[in-house]
């Protein structure tokens, strides 16, 4: 890889520096990628989300917009997505800056389908772009389309030394997504729920704490003080660990940083702890049945049933129906959910 000027660098960190001021929740929105035009100037610059196995655009931004370039001239979307040059690379794991005119001659482009159907239509020249590393499922790309002359080494080296903030940047934007949802409820959250959200003052002291992070930080840390951050947990943040993990028997507490803040999450390690009859009545809770349906359902007696409760409400360390349900599901992979 070849130096980047001293002005280009200092230029790219300034960009790199406002993306998350200005792209929020959705990190590569027009505003950034009129930004990012400033630094490699371009017909069209978009950020997608690629679906090339079921051949679907998954999410599309561009700047400027699309038909305001191109009117109405029509093109097969298709065949940029599915025949581009870049495609095989992409699925060979090089998410770094590529250019077309990297890989085949102008003569070999102009003969493709690629660009008689895709760029011959719109009258682009090049194509630059870097990924995200992610499957080819749901591929994640910036991409930036120029009609009257090639990008050129200059422009392809900046957006290779982009490429490694790119997933940082989505990282933190959708993490901030998820603060701003955990935030909505941050009020109504019943203790016995397994997510908890901390606010934290500059100072790192507790300035408000969800009733689930509350009881985590109690039962789980040893919290005294409502103000106080556990030593442990004040230990992990002057670390460059990006998760703490804390294991008690069946239990588990992560806690992530998360812009000014603390996202804790509970779950129990194995499911292996209920016997098959109380999991089939843990379903059935999750159905909404009462102990009578249950009974009914299950051909138990329903004083059995309730026995049986009483046992799955030991364990869970809840006390009631919904808590069950709630901390049971946190227990079971992805796929055996709902």
């Amino acid at each position: 890889m070849g130096a980047v000027a001293a002005r280009d660098a200092e230029h790219l960190l300034r960009f790199i520096s406002d993306v998350e001021q200005l792209g929020g929740e959705d990190p590569f929105n027009p505003p950034v990628l009129e930004e990012l035009g400033k630094l490699i100037p371009a017909e069209i610059i978009g950020y997608y989300e690629v679906d090339y196995v079921g051949g679907r655009v998954l999410v599309e931004h561009e700047h400027p917009h699309f038909d305001d370039v191109y009117g109405g001239i029509e093109y097969d979307k298709r065949v940029m997505t599915s025949e581009s040059p870049l495609c095989p690379h992409l699925a060979a794991g090089h998410f770094g800056g590529m250019k077309v005119s990297d890989l085949v001659t102008r003569r070999e482009l102009r003969r493709s389908r690629y660009y008689l159907l895709g760029l011959a239509p719109l009258g682009i020249r090049d194509v630059l772009r870097v990924a995200i590393p992610s499957p080819m499922s749901h591929s994640k790309l910036l991409v930036l389309e120029r009609r009257d002359r090639d990008f050129s080494e200059r422009d392809r080296l900046l957006m290779d030394v982009f490429q490694p903030h790119l997933g940082r940047i989505r990282r933190a934007a959708h993490t901030r997504a998820g603060l701003r949802a955990a935030m909505a409820g941050l009020r109504w959250a019943s203790e016995e729920d397994s997510h908890g959200v901390v606010l934290l003052t500059r100072a790192g002291r507790i300035e408000l704490a969800s009733p689930p992070a509350s009881r985590l930080l109690r039962e789980c840390f040893g919290a005294r003080h409502t103000a106080e951050l556990p030593a442990v947990i004040l230990r992990w943040l002057e670390s460059d660990a990006p998760t703490l993990e804390l294991h008690l028997g069946e239990r588990c507490v992560t806690v992530e940083r998360a812009d000014g803040a603390l996202l804790l999450e509970e779950t129990h390690e194995s499911p292996g702890l209920f016997t098959p009859r109380e999991r089939e009545i843990l379903d059935r809770l999750a159905l909404g049945e009462t102990n009578k349906e249950i009974a009914v359902t299950l051909q138990a007696n329903p004083a059995t049933v309730r026995k049986h409760l009483e046992h799955i409400y030991a364990k869970l360390d809840v006390h009631t129906r919904t808590a069950a349900v709630n901390r049971y599901s946190s227990m079971l992979p992805p796929t055996q959910h709902g």
